[in-house]
């Protein structure tokens, strides 16, 4: 475990925040960004980028909605934490440091983390009457579609009927 709580405190180092501010909050956002940059972290741009989800206030039924969704499409490790007025920005980031270094609490979010991302709305391709089993796929392999003398070498076009462009 010593490699992994080296590893842990390394990232914990250069985390990367997604800033979420609620309306009215201006204050506790540029707090925390200020904190941020003290501390060496960075502000991320997406959640893909994000270790860590700083919510700046207290959001409402709706903007709960949002921040549900960017919590799930963080990677892991992942940590939340919340601030609801400036004062609260060095708490907030010591626990989020305290959670992006506990391993056993990142190894039970990973486990129960949802696989795909539920998105209210929709929903998923209904295969029901599709007959996928009935289907005839034998004609499908490139073996039997005869491209042996389509003369890939000399298009000038890439997939998609995109022209390249010339040098």
């Amino acid at each position: 475990m010593g490699l992994s709580n080296a590893l842990a405190r390394r990232a914990t180092r250069t985390a990367h925040v997604l800033v979420v501010e609620v309306a009215g909050h201006a204050w506790t956002r540029m707090a925390l960004e200020r904190a941020c940059a003290a501390r060496g972290w960075r502000l991320a741009s997406s959640p893909a980028d994000a270790d860590v989800l700083a919510v700046c206030g207290v959001p409402g039924p709706e903007l709960s909605q949002v921040v549900s969704m960017l919590w799930e499409q963080l990677p892991g490790p992942r940590a939340r934490i919340d601030a609801s007025a400036p004062q609260d920005v060095p708490a907030a980031l010591d626990a989020g440091t305290e959670q992006l270094m506990d391993a056993d609490r990142q190894r039970t979010d990973a486990a129960h983390r949802s696989m795909s991302l539920h998105l209210e709305g929709r929903g998923g391709m209904d295969h029901e009457g599709m007959r996928h089993a009935g289907m005839d796929d034998s004609g499908t392999d490139h073996q039997g579609m005869g491209n042996a003398g389509m003369g890939h070498g000399g298009m000038d076009m890439a997939p998609g009927g995109i022209p390249l462009a010339e040098g």
